[in-house]
């Protein structure tokens, strides 16, 4: 017999004896808990291995094995609370001024992949937390078009235990687009949101065109730098306000009553503000620059804010006290 021979028999030897050790605590325990009514175990034959043998008993440990509570569970994380929409302060003559920050469909739709594929989902949810997604047998969609806060609002009344059926309800960004057209382009949509146009547009009002494109892009360009809108919220852009009460960018001013999509062809303009600190605001702006791709100046004007300044920061704007007397 050679070395190779020796080792192996010597492996199979000890494996031998691990598992007849075990085999040994788990019949020991197995006669603990069974009761006197108890069917006994099925008596293997004589030629069954060794191996077979302790899968058996494995097997029948697991009947007495607690398996520990698996069920799906479903909750708002930060953002999402900061979405959230709660109808019990609302009545049809009076809304709360409630600062809302919506959410956008990229974020209903990450909640649907992760409730269909769990783990496999290449999107994190940024709004709420999904535990146990394996043990979810079926996932149900329901989308109600033209349903809108205001008409349950108006109806407050005869749904007052919506909140009880409905314990998550939160603020979507109101698209021009319907829900389930939006949501199912999504799967055409790379890392940056950018190859199908619809999905910026919406966010603002768009002139109505006869035939819509969703032709993905094959080239680089422009429009690969723009950022999608859950991008923008991460990036605290200010956005518009949505068809909920109020927002933080509830002031926010359209240039025009309608936009076109965007396109490779759309202007590109760059944006520069100085800011400075006051008694109440650590940025508050100071000045403010447009530029054209051209580099050519679009709209440039110095701003004096209404609160003291107590830091001009002028080693980072170039803003001093003298260049601000006058302005208003």
């Amino acid at each position: 017999m050679n070395s190779s021979s020796s080792k192996l028999v010597t492996w199979n030897i000890k494996k031998n004896k691990k598992l007849a050790a075990k085999k040994r605590k788990l019949e020991a325990f197995l006669k603990l808990v069974s009761t006197d009514e108890a069917v006994p175990a099925k008596q293997k034959k004589e030629e069954d291995s060794l191996a077979e043998s302790y899968k058996t008993l494995k097997d029948e440990l697991k009947k007495y094995v607690k398996k520990p509570n698996s069920d799906p569970s479903f909750y708002l994380t930060e953002i999402g609370l900061k979405a959230q929409v709660n109808f019990k302060y609302y009545n049809k003559d009076r809304c709360p001024g409630e600062t809302i920050s919506p959410l956008f469909i990229e974020d209903i739709y990450h909640l649907l992949l992760k409730s269909l594929i769990g783990h496999l989902s290449p999107y994190p949810m940024r709004w709420c937390k999904l535990e146990n997604p394996k043990d979810i047998s079926k996932t149900i969609l329901l989308v109600v078009e033209g349903l809108s806060k205001w008409d349950i609002i108006q109806n407050i009344s005869s749904l007052n235990n919506i909140t009880d059926i409905f314990p998550s309800m939160v603020d979507i960004v109101s698209s021009n687009i319907p829900f389930a057209t939006e949501l199912s382009s999504l799967h055409l949509v790379s890392d940056f949101h950018i190859q199908v146009k619809d999905t910026y547009s919406s966010l603002f009002p768009i002139e109505k065109t006869s035939e819509r494109t969703t032709e993905i892009l094959k080239t680089p360009s422009k429009v690969h730098l723009l950022l999608s809108p859950i991008q923008l919220v991460m990036e605290n852009y200010p956005l518009p306000q949505s068809v909920y009460t109020s927002s933080k960018s509830e002031n926010y001013i359209f240039t025009k009553d309608s936009y076109l999509p965007v396109t490779e062809n759309s202007p590109m303009f760059a944006l520069d503000c100085e800011m400075c600190r006051t008694a109440k605001n650590p940025s508050e702006l100071t000045r403010i620059a447009i530029v054209d791709e051209s580099l050519e100046t679009v709209y440039e004007t110095l701003v004096k804010p209404d609160e003291r300044i107590v830091d001009y920061m002028t080693k980072y704007s170039g803003i001093t006290k003298e260049m601000l007397e006058g302005v208003t």
